[in-house]
């Protein structure tokens, strides 16, 4: 937000948890906690916050004495890097920042004035590494040799990112291997090269983001996991024309309340996942499956599948004990099946305008 220092004493907005406010007549600003009234809450660099550095550009009008580090627009992951170096807290200031290599941040919080307002634009294949806080960005790269080495924004333990748009990586959100308790929050992710958001470690949370591509852009999935146990998915929208929506190669998630188009399978999980509440509707012109690897001990509830030739169905004839339940699954123009190869499985109280198929496999319960 930004407004006069009067209109904002005016209107005394309540600030959110991080959320900055900058007056553009006397160039200070505050952070809100989402709590303290606006006539209490301290200006920052008052020296009621602890250890802060704020960032501006001269090409934005800023000058030495109104920051701490004053960029040019050129090279300026330098500036940004040294008030990294210097503070516990850094607040870069409305602008584009040209950066032409990685910034790390470990144990920093960094935050801009929103994505709309301050863009990280990195001429480099990486952006931000070891990250442990970073939100209210833009990040984005001018690098065309994107390759698995390059990333938007690189998490570490702990790591959490929120009201951040992120584009044109390699991995747009990747995370250190073994990192856990990462959580993504109310970001935007899309036309990554190959995944929207890698995760390596257990204990992840993403919500309520964003996920969107093009077509025959290359990408393989939005959100990736791979030994990422008790990791949730939650309350996500999904535009995706090109590869997967979610895919849990390792690990039990927790898929919920996710609002998912796709032009290809959409979710692929592992054993011990749950997969509940999602509308999941098929944009593509072949055969493909909305929910996949319904498997030991997984279970798939109270989800809404449209236009897909299966609308579930389990991982392969070696795996037992899936549950299918309470689901509703519309061909429209494609079959509309539940598909079980493997024993023991339960399919109960589904609607489904295709057919429930069990191939060769025994000892399943069906009550339609």
């Amino acid at each position: 937000m930004r407004s006069t220092s009067s209109a904002a004493a005016s209107q005394a907005p309540l600030l959110q948890a991080g959320q900055p406010f900058y007056e553009i007549d006397t160039h200070k600003f505050k952070i809100g906690d989402g709590s303290t009234a606006w006539k209490d809450l301290p200006y920052i660099g008052s020296g009621k916050v602890y250890a802060e550095a704020v960032v501006g550009s001269s090409t934005n009008g800023y000058t030495s004495d109104q920051v701490d580090y004053l960029c040019d627009g050129t090279d300026d992951n330098i500036e940004i890097s040294e008030a990294i170096g210097s503070a516990r807290t850094v607040v870069i200031l409305p602008g584009t920042y040209n950066c032409s290599d990685s910034i790390t941040s470990r144990n920093v919080v960094i935050m801009g004035f929103g994505p709309a307002s301050t863009t990280l634009s990195f001429s480099s294949g990486r952006g931000l590494a070891s990250v442990t806080n970073v939100s209210n960005l833009k990040i984005t790269t001018s690098y065309s040799n994107q390759d698995m080495n390059c990333y938007g924004v690189r998490l570490y333990n702990g790591g959490v990112i929120s009201n951040c748009d992120i584009s044109g990586f390699y991995y747009c959100i990747d995370t250190v291997s073994s990192s856990d308790n990462i959580v993504v929050d109310s970001c935007t992710i899309h036309d990554w090269v190959w995944e929207g958001i890698r995760l390596q470690g257990p204990h992840s949370t993403v919500r309520n983001s964003r996920f969107y591509n093009s077509a025959d852009s290359g990408g393989s999935v939005a959100v990736y996991g791979w030994n990422t146990q008790h990791t949730q998915i939650l309350n996500n929208t999904f535009n995706i024309s090109d590869g997967e929506a979610i895919r849990i190669d390792d690990g039990a998630a927790i898929v919920a309340g996710n609002l998912i188009q796709c032009a290809d399978d959409a979710v692929d999980v592992s054993e011990g996942s749950v997969v509940v509440g999602n509308y999941i509707e098929y944009t593509g012109t072949s055969n493909r499956t909305a929910i996949s690897g319904i498997v030991k001990y997984s279970c798939a509830v109270g989800n809404v599948t449209k236009n897909y030739q299966f609308g579930m169905q389990d991982g392969n004839s070696s795996n037992t004990a899936g549950a299918f339940i309470g689901n509703v699954v519309n061909g429209d123009t494609f079959a509309g099946d539940i598909r079980y190869r493997n024993t023991n499985n339960l399919v109960v109280g589904n609607v489904l305008t295709g057919s429930v198929s069990s191939g060769t496999a025994s000892n399943n319960l069906t009550v339609s």
